[in-house]
């Protein structure tokens, strides 16, 4: 009996978070076996792909395709449509950067905003440019795409990438191929400006992020079919997991950094976190880095109950990361008993895993104006209704971090079970988002 071949599948990757959405979380792995599967990328080399397919028994190809570069005119377009679009949707975190930018072009953009004729033509001048930076980047794919014209479908893993818009917009004007995109984080519809291809579909986490979209972006002429997936990467707190104590037998305090443009100053918590454990006993600290972060900032801190992970700064010629990564991740949180982070995506991991967490809302020993200081990061449009859920406890000084730490790890008030509460955000709370994202895979293609 002859064997029917199966459907080519070209996914773009060029992001790291990227590359835990689709690698990490076995997302590929079970693609490979409905699909033929061909990567571009640019994060990820021959040896790289060498270990994915021995680790998840599977057959990518990563193709010697280069991912394309911007030209200077197009990100010109593209400061503009961002400008205008900002103008156009006056979101909290576009009034956060506002108050970042000097005073001349805060009262430049003020003027913007009240000038009628702006208003009355942001939306239509933003979808102009749009189509303009659409044709333009769709023009400069033609000598490399001809190897990449045998395709049934594309994936984008990073649709706000204009690398990836690239690519996407020359096959579909040459080849009219189906385009999927995956929305990768929960900021990246309020805070990184414009999706510049005509997707088909796209995946997003949420409804709250599937309603961002329609609002942002009603004035296309043509919208994708918005599908609610849920969070791939959380599959993996809702396997059989239970915390596990730590194997000195003190109770570990998690302290998730962030990357140091955000929080330059955040080595200073880490000295507020030694002295807490200075004056109490029966407590380790582990430091988890930001991928940005060095952990050379940190070495200071060394010592038997202090361990930093990871021990080294990831190699900026090798960013694709450890096939264990997602693994890791979770391990530390089921194993921590308190999770402190700034600002990211960890409150919803740590809530996940059913594990108490401190908001840091203080920048160390200095007191900075509130558009420099942490404490903005936690008004962005992303963070407001996780914040109305109260799962967390925000500190807004050294004095309240210790304060909290008692009730939490002394006192032990901490054990609450979050799941529930933040199934809006992480739409699933079983480990059913890589098999939904396969399911709608597979509908886009039929």
């Amino acid at each position: 009996m002859e064997t029917i071949p199966k459907r080519r599948l070209l996914i773009l990757i060029t992001n790291q978070f990227a590359v835990l959405n689709m690698i990490h979380t076995g997302f590929l792995e079970k693609l490979s076996r409905r699909y033929d599967i061909s990567l571009i990328s640019d994060l990820i080399n021959k040896r790289d792909l060498a270990s994915i397919n021995e680790h998840f028994n599977c057959s990518l190809e990563l193709l010697n395709t280069h991912v394309p570069s911007e030209i200077r005119f197009l990100r010109f377009l593209r400061w503009i449509e961002k400008v205008l679009f900002f103008m156009t949707f006056n979101t909290s975190t576009r009034r956060i950067k506002v108050l970042q930018l000097g005073l001349p072009f805060r009262f430049l953009l003020y003027c913007f905003d009240k000038m009628p004729i702006v208003k009355r033509f942001s939306r239509s001048m933003l979808s102009k440019i749009r189509e303009i930076i659409i044709l333009i980047s769709s023009r400069m794919f033609q000598k490399e795409g001809q190897s990449v014209l045998h395709f049934d479908g594309i994936l984008s893993s990073s649709p706000l990438d204009i690398r990836e818009n690239i690519i996407v917009n020359f096959l579909i004007r040459y080849t009219r191929i189906p385009a999927m995109g995956v929305v990768i984080s929960w900021d990246n519809l309020t805070s990184k400006g414009l999706i510049n291809s005509d997707f088909d579909q796209m995946l997003v986490w949420n409804q709250q992020m599937a309603a961002e979209f329609e609002q942002l972006y009603s004035f296309c002429k043509t919208k994708p079919k918005i599908c609610v997936s849920g969070v791939p990467r959380f599959d993996i707190y809702f396997g059989k997991r239970t915390s596990r104590p730590a194997e000195s037998g003190r109770k570990t305090i998690l302290f998730a950094t962030s990357a140091p443009k955000h929080f330059p100053d955040q080595y200073q918590i880490v000295e507020d976190l030694r002295e807490y454990m200075q004056t109490r006993n029966g407590f380790s600290l582990l430091i988890r880095c930001h991928p940005a972060d060095d952990p050379d900032a940190y070495r200071q801190f060394a010592a038997e109950n202090v361990e930093i992970w990871p021990s080294q700064k990831q190699n900026r010629y090798s960013p694709f990361p450890a096939l264990d990564f997602l693994e890791v991740l979770a391990d530390t949180l089921f194993r921590c008993d308190v999770c402190l982070q700034v600002a990211s995506t960890m409150r919803l991991d740590a809530a996940a895993c059913n594990k108490p967490t401190i908001s840091i809302a203080y920048d160390g020993n200095r007191k900075l104006p509130y558009a420099h200081s942490v404490r903005r990061l936690y008004s962005y449009s992303h963070q407001i209704p996780l914040n109305r859920l109260r799962l967390d406890h925000p500190v807004f000084s050294k004095k309240e971090l210790f304060e909290c730490l008692d009730k939490l790890l002394v006192e032990d008030l901490g054990s609450t079970d979050h799941r529930l509460a933040i199934q809006k955000f992480i739409h699933h709370t079983e480990a059913k988002s890589v098999n939904s994202m396969i399911q709608y895979v597979d509908e886009w293609l039929t």
